[in-house]
């Protein structure tokens, strides 16, 4: 159990009362705490100020651990943060005759100062400092362990771990020509094969929406052949997460479903493309005689498709709820119009209509970027950001069959688009790419499982916590040759034990 304390503002009466109901869990006045538990407690801990360090360091959050005799901030410092040299600033419950910090270096004899509260009290916490304070009338003491803990990576980047590439697509054809993957409430599926071909591989892993599993590779993976009775269009795979159904065009557009990947029945659907699905609907593209397109739904209604709307090569839908509405909304970025052009724009539905909703497309026009919605911090750098909802686009390519490496996001549902910062590019290890899914799964992050220098950061009751991380599928690369490989991405922050 350990309580927040910072500088100038914690009073008396609130620390006597915090300390009684650490101290004694059933009394609720400081009379009932012995006074010699009482006589050497830290009130408060701070750094001084110094901006040659870090803007704002004398409002860094310190927890005490009465019970265990901890001093730490839980929101760890910026990476690099200089801590040889800083001045802390303390007080105690009832004054204290002698306090002492102690430097323990490892090769070399401790170091010990007397502490005044003056400047001249500067001590080097890069490794825990013992804290001795002794009680006014020199009878008591107690020995506190102060921890200024740094960042060892940097909390607000999108991190694709060291193993990159993580996994393998999960196949059996050594060789596939064509790999398309799609998520149901439960499974992750991918098919791989030749576009034309009814021998496929049909792979899925099982369990997406447990908890349970650590990552997707611990999750149980099955794979099959299976021999469609259709002329497949892979890259049309797409499945409706609500009512679990799979849908794929043959080389003649016509529309195939299923349940479970391996029985298919043939729909009245005529399409180019499959969009998605949209609540118990699927939308799709249909081109007329006179080369003119339409959108349709499974369920019969049609519209004239928008001037400027993608028939081709836009992102895989994300469907959202949207404070301003009382219907879901789907959005699409990217693609090809029907002139042949790409675009940058941004289109949503609402349930009833299509509409440009971009204001500042993604500076790039655009085919087969992969969208994953997902999170990103902002603030002053180092202390506690708030998060928000981002869409984060990845990959792609451009008019001259150029792919893409800048990452882009937007926090306000595609509205806006910018270059996302640094911290969300991807890294050189992993390829340029078109035509790549992204998912976003969550996984259940256990204190018992992470490095040493995660767990350390605090000691709150908090044992585990849900942590989302993208996976990326290969896509193609810029010669359209399947990329056989899954990424997996997570911004540090979100894996670090919550602050409570």
């Amino acid at each position: 159990m350990h309580y927040h304390m910072k500088r100038n503002l914690a009073s008396l009466p609130v620390a006597v009362a915090l300390f009684a109901a650490v101290a004694a869990c059933n009394s609720s006045t400081y009379q009932t705490v012995e006074d010699t538990a009482s006589a050497a407690v830290v009130k408060t801990f701070s750094l001084a100020e110094d901006d040659s360090v870090m803007a704002g360091l004398d409002n860094v959050f310190f927890s005490i651990d009465l019970i265990k005799g901890l001093i730490f901030n839980a929101d760890s410092l910026p990476v690099g943060t200089k801590v040889t040299c800083l001045q802390p600033e303390i007080t105690t419950l009832e004054g204290a005759s002698h306090i002492e910090l102690t430097m323990k270096r490892a090769g070399r004899s401790d170091t010990t100062i007397v502490y005044t509260g003056s400047a001249a009290d500067t001590v080097d916490f890069s490794s825990p400092v013992a804290l001795k304070v002794v009680s006014p009338d020199g009878v008591t003491s107690r020995t506190y362990t102060v921890s200024v803990n740094v960042h060892r990576m940097e909390p607000d980047s999108l991190h694709w771990g060291d193993d990159t590439p993580a996994m393998p697509m999960p196949t059996d054809i050594n060789t596939p020509q064509r790999q398309r993957s799609a998520r149901t409430a439960d499974r992750l599926y991918t098919v791989t094969g030749t576009d034309g071909s009814p021998a496929i591989c049909l792979a899925w892993y099982e369990g997406i929406g447990d908890m349970g599993y650590d990552y997707l590779s611990d999750m149980p993976l099955h794979k099959e052949a299976v021999t469609l009775p259709f002329a497949p269009r892979i890259g049309t795979f797409t499945a409706q997460a609500e009512m679990s159904n799979l849908y794929m065009l043959d080389t003649d557009g016509a529309l195939w479903a299923s349940s479970d990947g391996r029985s298919w029945n043939k729909g009245i659907q005529r399409w180019t493309e499959i969009i998605g699905a949209y609540r118990t609907q699927l939308l799709g593209i249909a081109r007329a005689a006179d080369g003119s397109y339409t959108i349709e739904m499974t369920g019969g209604f049609a519209t004239p498709a928008p001037a400027g709307f993608p028939v081709s090569g836009f992102s895989m839908p994300h469907t959202y709820s949207f404070p301003m509405s009382e219907y879901p909304q789907l959005l699409i970025t990217g693609g090809r119009t029907a002139d042949g052009k790409l675009t940058s724009h941004t289109w949503g539905y609402d349930g009833h209509t299509w509409a440009r909703i971009s204001k500042t497309s993604i500076p790039m026009a655009l085919e087969g970027m992969a969208i994953a919605p997902y999170y990103e911090y902002v603030g002053t750098a180092g202390l506690t950001k708030p998060q928000q909802s981002a869409l984060i686009a990845f990959g792609g390519r451009d008019a001259a069959g150029k792919l893409n490496t800048v990452t882009y996001v937007s926090t306000d549902y595609g509205f806006n688009w910018r270059t996302a910062d640094d911290c969300l590019q991807l890294p050189a290890a992993i390829p340029a790419m078109q035509y790549a899914q992204a998912f976003v799964l969550t996984t259940e992050m256990r204190a018992s499982i992470l490095p040493a220098s995660l767990r350390s950061r605090i000691s709150s009751p908090i044992e585990s916590w849900p942590c989302p991380y993208i996976y990326l599928y290969g896509g193609y690369d810029a010669a359209s040759r399947p990329v056989p490989s899954i990424w997996r991405g997570v911004i540090n922050r979100l894996s670090f034990k919550p602050i409570v």
